[in-house]
């Protein structure tokens, strides 16, 4: 193995490593959206009233076999990413050297959004890898008509959209570039292309019968989540996406134009990327790497939805590649070694700004983050107070999403978590069997006025508002800031349905207080 051929293992296992191990000692609690996947991944579902599943079922075995831990989590994330980038070599190997492939892909480890959001796993993380593995399997399909790569390409195809739905976009320019291209065109006259759609078809088949027995519930909540733009912030909206998608990338463009500027002395030698295969694979990038930014835009004006810099995410998988493609014949030796020799600052600073970030940024800024919130602390008081009340286990937790995620999450009980109180959020909670195991309601002062949700004491008039207390703060969260939590409990009534020792069952050598 050469040293540019060492590129890819190498760079696999310091993602892996890097991104897992700085963010498991830095951070002191679970981010947001490990906290949803875990209130989700309780109950396996076809969907849920944000998207679809596979998300949520991941984090969910995660927190099955590792209560209260993000390693799971931050292996997931780490591991989307080390996918994604392992099926850019794959791709890249067919038709560029390895000097030129091992550039490809360290451009593409030093854009943003492949590195600092990575910590915090969520669908947008878990589709680049199914995007870039759908990227690479159709190519290799289309182009050396293996059927076993057909049926990659429909698995991964699946459940990319198992993962979001966005992953749509990309394979739309795949159809787009099938149709199109006389030469892939004729593979429809195979059964490889058929083969792909049915696993791809199977596998999504059970989702979209749930998406319509909760009447497009996920599409709906999308739609209402963008935002809705008029007037001349419509215009400006894609524009303002398209300037934040170069700055992420600003690093991989440093890096690139690295192995170009300054020209040397001799000219580099004309080595363009012979064959049939090279030109096919510049059409394909062209399509998969620049078609999905005008599409996005397009719709972001024709809709006028607010675009979250993170959905840039997964558009610039194969930006990199397509760029190494079109420039090779201009990068010489010296201007390779130049930017292997810069690549370790840009790859690295993400990392410790990350962790500068989450252990000293809320005390250089006075301002708390959600990762700074005693999560565990407050999972811990919860569960020991309502056990003492009641000598049972916390089975259900009624609060918004981030307190009644954290004890989720935390709860060495790990109580089902009944979010905002609201059905459709989580549909699978049966109330009277909440009724029968009890249930702590949980809020905080500071964000519902000083008093109880109006919603909370309607669903549960019963409720029995206990005394409030403060969380101490964690190191790392601004001094003094203090963390009130109001409680209330939803009075068990075990023994008054037949199972309940199985379903509520007593803590041993505790009796249930009157």
């Amino acid at each position: 193995m050469s040293g540019w051929q060492a590129v890819l293992p190498g760079l696999m296992v310091l993602q892996l490593a890097g991104w897992t191990l700085v963010p498991y000692f830095a951070l002191p609690n679970a981010p947001l959206d490990v906290i949803e996947g875990a209130i989700w991944g309780h109950q396996f579902q076809w969907g849920y009233h944000k998207g679809p599943p596979l998300f949520a079922w991941m984090v969910g075995i995660g927190t099955e076999l590792f209560p209260g831990s993000l390693l799971p989590a931050l292996l997931c994330s780490q591991l989307s990413i080390v996918i994604a980038y392992w099926a850019i070599g794959r791709l890249a190997g067919r038709f560029l050297p390895p000097r030129d492939a091992a550039i490809a892909l360290l451009a593409t480890a030093v854009v943003y959004h492949f590195g600092y959001p990575t910590p915090e796993f969520n669908p947008i993380i878990l589709q680049i890898a199914f995007s870039a593995l759908a990227i690479s399997f159709f190519f290799t399909a289309a182009t050396e008509e293996r059927m076993t790569d057909w049926a990659v390409f429909g698995l991964v195809a699946g459940l990319g959209m198992l993962s979001r739905y966005s992953v749509a976009i990309h394979l739309l320019a795949i159809g787009i570039f099938a149709l199109w291209t006389p030469e892939i065109r004729r593979q429809w006259r195979s059964p490889g292309p058929y083969l792909a759609v049915a696993i791809g078809t199977g596998i999504l088949l059970p989702h979209l019968v749930w998406l319509v027995s909760t009447d497009f519930i996920s599409v709906k909540y999308i739609d209402q989540r963008s935002g809705h733009l008029d007037g001349l912030p419509r215009i400006i909206e894609p524009v303002r996406f398209m300037i934040s998608q170069l700055f992420a990338a600003l690093p991989a463009i440093l890096l690139l134009g690295l192995t170009i500027f300054p020209r040397p002395r001799t000219p580099c030698a004309d080595q363009p990327p012979a064959g049939r295969i090279a030109v096919l694979a510049r059409r394909y990038l062209l399509l998969v790497a620049a078609a999905p930014v005008p599409f996005v835009a397009a719709s972001a004006i024709l809709s006028g939805r607010e675009l979250r810099d993170m959905w840039g995410a997964p558009l610039w998988l194969a930006a990199p590649l397509l760029a190494v493609l079109l420039i090779r014949h201009r990068i010489s030796n010296h201007g390779a070694r130049r930017a292997l020799g810069i690549w370790p600052v840009l790859y690295a600073t993400p990392l410790l700004v990350f962790a500068v970030a989450v252990t000293w940024g809320p005390q250089i800024l006075h301002r708390n983050k959600r990762v700074t919130f005693p999560g565990e602390a407050l999972a811990q008081e919860i569960t020991g107070r309502f056990r003492q009340q009641t000598g049972l286990p916390l089975r259900y937790v009624v609060g918004d999403l981030w307190l009644a995620g954290n004890i989720t999450f935390y709860s060495p009980d790990q109580p089902q978590a009944f979010t905002e109180g609201d059905v459709q959020r989580a549909p699978w909670i049966d109330l009277v069997q909440l009724r029968h195991c009890g249930a702590v309601v949980v809020w905080q002062p500071a964000l519902t006025g000083g008093s109880m949700p109006a919603s909370y004491q309607a669903l549960f008039p019963q409720l029995i508002q206990q005394p409030a207390f403060a969380l101490t703060p964690p190191p790392r969260a601004v001094p003094d800031t203090r963390f009130q939590i109001d409680w209330a409990i939803v009075t068990p009534k075990s023994g008054q349905i037949s199972g309940s020792d199985r379903d509520c069952p007593l803590i041993p050598e505790r009796t249930p207080k009157e």
